[in-house]
């Protein structure tokens, strides 16, 4: 028994000491981002729809090799649309995942990214009153982008722009399609 211990514990320090050591030859590091969001639904029954704004943010985990990054976030997203005075407002749990490709890897560098996002709706609301079970709880949407990533005060620190354009039909009524639209503002820092 203490052998099988004894082995269970230093096979549990090996694969610590192998992530530790990837970590820190991968570039696995850790952020918080934040930003503003635009966004609009788009859709056979919607006309005249006017484009909602939104506070957005998160986590981020980022993992660098050499000049490509892949990033995965963890954000609040509300979006949603004005339609005829009307306000839709939905409220992601957004799980982007991106490819970056940097360029100019000196102080300052830019890079354009890539990828999936994967949105959980945590609530949707037409003029105060809950319509939830008339849309979809999951959907996808594609994501394509620029920043610029620079050091501030010993950390990397970057502002980029995204476009998240929706892949699959948000609205769970038969006959019905709509699909969301957003741009987004970020600013974020990475340990």
């Amino acid at each position: 028994m203490r052998k099988h211990t004894a082995m269970i514990l230093c096979l549990g320090l090996f694969v610590l000491f192998l992530t530790r050591t990837a970590s820190a030859q991968l570039g696995v590091r850790a952020g918080i981002k934040g930003g503003y969001n635009s966004s609009i639904v788009a859709g056979d029954d919607v006309n005249g729809a006017e484009r909602l704004q939104g506070i957005t943010g998160g986590l981020s985990l980022e993992m660098n090799l050499l000049i490509i990054a892949l990033q995965a976030d963890a954000m609040y997203s509300p979006r949603g649309a004005s339609v005829n005075g009307e306000d839709l407002r939905l409220t992601y749990f957004s799980l982007p995942v991106v490819a970056k490709i940097k360029f100019f890897p000196l102080l300052v560098h830019p890079y354009l990214l890539g990828g999936p996002e994967f949105n959980f709706l945590l609530s949707a609301k037409a003029d105060g009153n809950d319509i939830k079970n008339t849309l979809k709880s999951q959907s996808i949407s594609a994501v394509a982008g620029a920043g610029l990533e620079f050091s501030l005060f010993g950390k990397s620190a970057y502002g980029e722009v995204r476009y998240c354009h929706g892949l699959t039909n948000i609205s769970d009524v038969e006959g019905t399609e709509l699909f969301d639209r957003t741009y987004q503002i970020l600013f974020g820092f990475l340990f």
